[in-house]
């Protein structure tokens, strides 16, 4: 969830500039230069949220909550605080996290060095206006889909309601799916996110490297 909530961040540190900095574009070594200072100030945004995230996360423990999901029938897919992985799925579920972090800067390194290109600088909203917005949010749908829809509902999904013995109504193939992969549905979900990393950060440094287009 957090690769999808540096989407937008990562588009807003692009267009919340000065009208001097988009001559800076058009110079491949400053251009680099910004686009690494983008990539930082996401990680640390995204950062805060992770921060924010387990703390409040600690406070359940705290203040005994979470064995209130334990017993309680309104949260009937949560794993119990009392869940042990495995080490097989320990050492998968690092990865996967590992793995997701690595995610947040080739994804924003993947569809600014591929589509993003600005327009001009607009003094009424004092922010940089890009020529191509609707290509972008197609980009970024493709990382929604993918992280959400695909690795989330149904990966995450399959492996937490197997674990809690949760209800399976309605998704009964991945009832099946789970039963017969268990741990698996980690490994399954870390490859693909390797993939996606290693994809997304080829054409991302080749298209920052050659692409010159970056104002219109």
């Amino acid at each position: 969830m957090l690769v999808v909530a540096s989407i937008p961040i990562h588009i807003a540190s692009i267009v919340s500039d000065s009208e001097e900095i988009v001559e800076y574009w058009k110079d491949k070594d400053f251009r680099k230069k910004i686009i690494i200072e983008k990539l930082f100030y996401t990680t640390y945004q995204i950062a805060q949220i992770f921060l924010i995230s387990l703390v409040v996360f600690s406070l359940y423990h705290l203040t005994g909550l979470v064995n209130y999901w334990d017993t309680s029938e309104l949260f009937p897919n949560i794993i119990s605080s009392k869940f042990q992985p495995t080490a097989i799925e320990a050492l998968l579920l690092v990865s996967v996290w590992i793995l997701s972090a690595i995610s947040i800067w080739t994804a924003s390194l993947w569809y600014t060095g591929q589509f993003v290109k600005i327009k001009k600088y607009s003094p009424e909203k004092k922010a940089l206006v890009l020529d191509n917005v609707l290509t972008i949010a197609l980009a970024s749908f493709i990382v929604f889909f993918l992280f959400y829809i695909c690795l989330y509902i149904f990966l995450d999904n399959a492996f937490i309601r197997f674990k809690s013995g949760g209800s399976f109504e309605g998704m009964l193939f991945l009832q099946t799916f789970a039963e017969k992969m268990d741990y698996w549905i980690l490994a399954i979900e870390g490859g693909i996110i390797l993939i996606f990393n290693v994809v997304t950060f080829t054409l991302g440094k080749i298209s920052i490297a050659k692409r010159e287009n970056f104002v219109s």
